[in-house]
């Protein structure tokens, strides 16, 4: 089975800006974040089996017409996870449509008997990986509007991870900057 998980798709600009950071550190990361795979995940999954992966997308559809406004949000700063080594943009704050979507896929996914791995919400976007320590980098402040969120799959290749997006939600109703 393959690995799935439901992340936040962030605009080409909101890529491009997390690049620049990406490149503006010092040391050099040793592993960065390929500008197609950045994103916020909502909602790791893991491997599911297709009725219940069926059944959840179903459910991310019905949330999606629900979110009602979607604030932008604000990346801001970096920060390491030691385990597993990873460096990290951070938002200022969360805001709580973000939290809803993450709390109601992840009740609806427990509910559907899928054991998802790391309940606990901290939303991120990854940078690098096997990173040792914080490396130094320019402050930042990106604003960055999302319209939608997809399901993706995730498969290792020789070449890194490779991410597809197999369903995508526009939210219903949209903030703009």
């Amino acid at each position: 089975m393959a690995r799935f998980f439901f992340a936040l798709d962030l605009p080409k600009e909101t890529k491009q800006a997390l690049q620049t950071v990406q490149l503006a550190c010092e040391p050099a990361l040793p592993k960065p974040t390929k500008l197609t795979n950045l994103h916020l995940t909502l909602i790791f999954l893991g491997n599911v089996e297709p009725k219940k992966l069926y059944n959840l997308s179903a459910y991310a559809n019905q949330l999606r017409q629900e979110i009602t406004s979607t604030v932008p949000i604000i990346i801001n700063h970096a920060d390491v996870f030691k385990k597993p080594k990873v460096v990290f943009a951070g938002l200022h704050q969360v805001p709580q449509w973000l939290n809803t979507c993450h709390q109601r896929l992840l009740r609806k996914a427990t509910g559907l008997g899928i054991n998802v791995e790391n309940q606990h919400f901290y939303p991120h976007i990854t940078l690098s990986r096997k990173v040792i320590e914080l490396p130094e980098y320019q402050r930042f402040d990106i604003k960055s509007a999302i319209e939608s969120f997809s399901l993706y799959r995730s498969d290792s290749t020789p070449n890194g991870v490779h991410y597809t997006r197999v369903q995508l939600f526009k939210f219903n109703n949209t903030n703009q900057m």
